[in-house]
């Protein structure tokens, strides 16, 4: 998606700083609600921010520590420009149809552990929903950087 913008925006939601060497040469925006250095303090379940704003948002293993993830994931959609694409990870069970809801966040802060009905909850938001098995990048790396086969995916979301 970088490729083919000019000068993308992007959000980036509780960033992992390996990331922001990659993404200087763009218009790149950190977010997090307790996270002391970013650019926003944002609610990903309320975002303070204009709609069709940026070209593509990262969201890695935010949407389980959030009470409401389907509307956080509507004002993902909300912030995307038409033709944008988010890209969402989160743990799970992917050999399990129905995701397991928590009444209250367990250990990790999590209120729910995925599983592959993920897929529906997303397609009711966005347009066109691929998914990528990130285990085959593991040995690009290195050093092993923890994937684990059929574990690990990555929702790419587009709003047309």
């Amino acid at each position: 998606i970088l490729k083919d913008i000019n000068t993308p925006k992007i959000l980036h939601f509780a960033p992992e700083p390996v990331f922001y060497k990659l993404f200087k040469p763009f218009e790149y925006l950190t977010a997090d609600l307790d996270l002391k250095d970013v650019d926003l303090h944002l609610d990903i379940q309320n975002i303070d921010y204009k709609s069709n704003s940026f070209d593509l948002i990262l969201c890695n293993h935010v949407l389980e520590h959030v009470l409401d993830d389907k509307k956080a994931l509507k004002e993902l959609y909300r912030l995307l420009k038409p033709s944008g694409m988010t890209i969402i990870t989160v743990p799970g069970d992917w050999s399990r149809d129905k995701t397991i809801e928590y009444e209250f966040p367990d250990s990790n802060g999590h209120y729910r552990d995925y599983g592959l009905n993920i897929i529906d909850l997303l397609e009711t938001i966005f347009n066109t929903i691929e998914y990528i098995d990130l285990y085959k990048y593991n040995s690009i790396y290195k050093h092993p950087i923890g994937l684990t086969l059929k574990h690990d995916l990555a929702f790419l979301c587009q709003k047309k």
